[in-house]
């Protein structure tokens, strides 16, 4: 997905020689830490439980790509990567913490300089203002998954709902509403209902209480067999996932959804 949106940025670079009426208008769609596993178009065993007829769609009439690599693992390098189509060293977001350098040129400025109208809606996980959106309205942070703030031109809004909800509310507002029809718009949709710590929507909540989730085929690999650096890496459902401080977080969400 990501070396998808890599690609359209090289693509859409030079938009400013082409005829304004010949332009295509485009919609950028991300979901964070969305795996594979969840989604039809690449036979991930957990859309059989809940299946992706849309992105399917997307996927069936656009292009599947198969072999495609991210430039960085981590959330914010990653997403500097996709604005600048630069390597970390090189854009100096190389980890969650440090500051972005918005003053770097990005996809969107040059969109800008093409005639494009661009928003942004949803997560950025940039700290520090803004550049090279005509609107925007995103979240602080990693915001939160019930009554979410967003951060706009006119200061922090405090909204009602699922997040996921109220930033697709949101995007299609702009395209119906805010936009200027005369030009062509790049929008970008940054979701985050699909980052840790997994909290749905209230409707969605009980979803999955009498379905049995099945086992992925590796789930009791003890990397007997694997080398060092998988065998003493961190990052593991195991050791590191502490489901029990997660769900204690789900909950309190929870309790805190209802009460507002």
């Amino acid at each position: 997905m990501r070396k998808i949106l890599l690609l359209a940025t090289f693509i859409i670079a030079g938009a400013g020689a082409v005829n304004a009426a010949q332009r295509p208008n485009i919609i950028w769609m991300f979901s964070d830490d969305h795996t594979r596993q969840a989604i039809g178009a690449y036979e991930g065993i957990l859309a059989k439980l809940s299946p992706t007829p849309n992105l399917d769609r997307l996927a069936k009439e656009g292009m599947r790509f198969d072999r495609c690599y991210v430039e960085n693992s981590i959330c914010a390098p990653s997403r500097a990567a996709l604005l600048t189509g630069k390597f970390s060293h090189k854009h100096g977001k190389k980890d969650n913490i440090g500051r972005f350098d918005h003053n770097q040129q990005t996809f969107p400025k040059i969109l800008q300089k093409a005639g494009y109208q661009t928003a942004i809606v949803g997560k950025t996980h940039l700290d520090g203002k803004i550049q090279g959106f005509d609107h925007w309205e995103t979240l602080p942070g990693q915001g939160s998954y019930y009554q979410p703030s967003f951060v706009t031109k006119k200061g922090m809004i405090h909204e009602k709902g699922y997040v996921a909800d109220v930033i697709t509310r949101k995007s299609i507002d702009w395209l119906n509403n805010s936009r200027d029809p005369e030009k062509p718009f790049m929008l970008m949709i940054h979701h985050k209902g699909t980052h840790r710590t997994w909290m749905p929507a209230l409707r969605h909540i009980s979803a999955f209480n009498d379905i049995e989730v099945p086992y992925p085929a590796n789930f009791w690999d003890d990397y007997g067999t694997r080398g060092t650096a998988a065998r003493v890496q961190e990052m593991t459902v195991k050791s590191k996932m502490n489901m029990r401080d997660d769900l204690k977080l789900r909950l309190q969400s929870t309790a805190k959804s209802k009460a507002i």
